[in-house]
């Protein structure tokens, strides 16, 4: 079996939530168009019922989609099942805790800017809020804050 000397570290520098694990593997599924990401719409369809859970599974695709096609730059992100976090996964859930979080409009926003120009930065926050709120309401709230622990950097990443 393949060993990483990054696995052993990564749970010492910020232990995830399982909210936050949700939408860190829900990410590299979506975006590395694995085969099993249909796991992912399964959970989110779990988490939040049939109806709600499509919505949310559709809506978090579609924020992925303009990260992609409008995104500041390219994000580097864990290939699926390593157990690490990068920076920008890091703060892809920066994002949605701030989405959580009731009266943080300015933070949402901020995070929302870092990611995306303004037009998509627009065009995302809906989709954001939604998967935020549906996945809040359901009682899975992010503990992530922005003052959070650093997560395991590139240059400490073993592919």
């Amino acid at each position: 079996m393949d060993h990483r000397a990054t696995d052993d570290i990564a749970p010492n520098l910020f232990e995830p939530s399982g909210t936050e694990r949700l939408l860190v593997w829900a990410t590299r599924k979506y975006a590395f168009r694995c085969a099993t990401a249909l796991l992912v719409d399964l959970e989110f369809r779990r988490v939040c019922g049939e109806r709600l859970g499509l919505a949310v599974s559709t809506a978090f695709q579609e924020f992925l989609r303009l990260l992609a096609g409008y995104g500041r730059r390219p994000l580097a992100l864990g290939p699926p099942g390593w157990r690490g976090m990068t920076q920008d996964e890091h703060r892809l859930l920066q994002l949605f805790a701030a989405a959580q979080a009731e009266g943080q409009d300015d933070r949402l926003r901020m995070h929302l800017a870092w990611f995306l120009p303004a037009p998509a930065a627009r065009e995302a926050r809906p989709r954001v809020t939604l998967v935020a709120v549906a996945l809040r309401n359901h009682g899975r709230r992010l503990s992530l804050t922005s003052n959070g622990m650093a997560p395991i950097t590139r240059r400490n990443y073993a592919p």
